[in-house]
């Protein structure tokens, strides 16, 4: 199938290309080997979520041009949404690779957090069971119930 093979093509022939300027520029202090080591592993894991997110997808559309393996509409359609929905996955997966192994978005998202915080006038955010509690520098506490599924969760957690 086409739309699977020329993209995945085309990844791996651009991030092999990423990889080769790489080692060819390769830095000497141990940091930048490092931070090269990193690039790599994301360019790799990046490559292989595309894989598999989209290959259950190629899968089923050769397996139903081939032939009737459906035997109810419903079935080929539940089908397709799956296949298709993990598909589109990996347009989520991409950012939250970057974000898991990227050591200046970690920061970067921490220090937004603690502005944002500080912005609003919160000292402490905890979750207690199915209540948030915040406290503000004026030692004002507000809480929030949340409304979950469940409420077996009664670990207290600060945020």
């Amino acid at each position: 199938s086409v739309q699977f093979i020329l993209p995945l093509v085309v990844i791996i022939v651009l991030y092999h290309q990423i990889y080769v300027y790489l080692q060819a520029h390769r830095l000497p202090s141990k940091n930048a080997r490092a931070g090269q080591s990193k690039t790599n592993k994301i360019l790799f894991l990046i490559s292989l979520t595309f894989c598999l997110s989209w290959l259950p997808f190629c899968v089923f559309c050769i397996v139903t041009e081939l032939g009737d393996v459906f035997t109810t509409s419903e079935s080929l359609m539940t089908t397709f949404m799956t296949c298709h929905l993990l598909g589109m996955s990996s347009t989520c997966t991409n950012p939250a690779l970057y974000g898991y192994l990227n050591q200046n978005l970690q920061v970067e998202m921490s220090r937004s957090a603690r502005d944002i915080k500080e912005w609003l006038g919160w000292e402490t955010i905890r979750i207690v069971g199915t209540t948030v509690k915040i406290q503000t520098r004026g030692r004002k506490k507000v809480n929030f119930l949340l409304r979950t599924f469940s409420d077996n969760h009664s670990s207290e957690t600060e945020v």
